[in-house]
């Protein structure tokens, strides 16, 4: 009884390896970050937004700036991280604004984003 469960994971492990050695295993990069300095306490904030989201995932998060006191209104980073979802090139566009009205103080910022077939993601900065 001990051989044949033993042969049976014996036979089973190989199986095991032989499947695996016949499917790619690709390698992602980790996701690049555009970093933009912004205070959201005045109503301003940045967003991006990739013009193909199948292409590009864009997620923001804010990191206010580290103080030793606790200061109202105090300004930070916006980190957009951007994920490749698939090869392709890309817009990003990000606009620090209100979001309820426009003024004179808005600015937008465009970035050229390619995504290679391995998930890589390379951002470059169009002062177009």
């Amino acid at each position: 009884m001990k051989k044949v469960l033993l042969s049976g994971i014996i036979i089973l492990s190989l199986f095991l390896i032989v499947g695996c050695k016949n499917k790619e295993i690709k390698e992602v990069d980790s996701p690049e970050v555009i970093e933009l300095e912004g205070n959201p306490t005045t109503g301003y904030e940045w967003t991006c937004v990739a013009k193909d989201e199948k292409i590009a995932k864009v997620e923001s998060i804010f990191k206010p700036d580290e103080t030793t006191s606790a200061i109202t209104g105090e300004g930070g980073t916006y980190l957009f991280t951007v994920t490749g979802l698939k090869e392709g090139k890309t817009t990003i566009t990000c606009k620090y604004a209100r979001n309820w009205e426009k003024t004179d103080n808005d600015e937008e910022r465009n970035y050229n984003v390619i995504v290679d077939k391995n998930l890589k993601v390379s951002i470059e900065e169009n002062n177009n």
